[in-house]
């Protein structure tokens, strides 16, 4: 997948994971008072024009005010405006820095973006071994595409020796959340592994699953 692909799918996936925000006065005022929160949800009305005029510049300014308190969904919102060029001119060095500050706090999302960046050289200087960090720190709180670009990373000996056997794990965890690239790929990878080292991974999966899926 090029980056223009990817760059589109992450816009698709900032408007899946919008949370349901309603704009009032009293948000509005408790925003301009400081309040991080309400800096952050303001923005949100912005951005899809939720009882306010749609203004992504509007938006950026607010997610500004929440990020500089440290308000990681802000920070991660931020870094997609910076990234797409949405309100504010595409800045990769920008859209780098808010996911880092983002991913710093433990945003799964921000923390795949970040892995991105490193894999593409995209405002910071290009390396896949820090990008398959990031990945997993992400694929470990179940974030699905970071789960297939863990496994495609191992498939393809990217950032770590190629590795047929994590690269299906990840995949199953992916296919899991319904990632259809995921499944693609996963055909793949299964033509490399014997039965038994098929059930063995399928097994660890489910095992994984159980756990960390609530």
């Amino acid at each position: 997948m090029n980056k223009l692909m990817i760059t589109l799918l992450s816009l698709i996936m900032m408007g899946m994971l919008w949370s349901e925000v309603t704009y009032s006065e009293s948000l509005l005022q408790k925003a301009n008072n400081g309040d991080a929160e309400a800096q952050y949800m303001i923005g949100e009305c912005y951005a899809r024009g939720e009882g306010v005029g749609m203004d992504h510049e509007e938006a950026a300014n607010w997610y500004l005010l929440a990020a500089q308190q440290g308000h990681a969904e802000a920070q991660y919102r931020l870094g997609d405006f910076y990234k797409l060029g949405i309100g504010v001119e595409d800045n990769e060095n920008e859209a780098e820095k808010w996911y880092r500050l983002a991913a710093l706090q433990g945003h799964a999302i921000a923390q795949f973006q970040l892995g991105w960046c490193y894999f593409w050289g995209s405002g910071v200087a290009e390396d896949k071994k820090a990008a398959l960090s990031w990945y997993r720190l992400s694929a470990e709180q179940n974030y699905p595409k970071a789960q297939y670009y863990l496994g495609k990373s191992y498939y393809n000996g990217e950032g770590a020796m190629q590795d047929n056997e994590e690269a299906y794990f990840w995949l199953l965890l992916a296919v899991a959340d319904h990632d259809e690239d995921a499944l693609h790929l996963l055909d793949t990878v299964q033509e490399k592994l014997n039965s038994s080292e098929q059930a063995q991974l399928l097994a660890r999966a489910a095992a994984w699953l159980a756990k960390n899926k609530q």
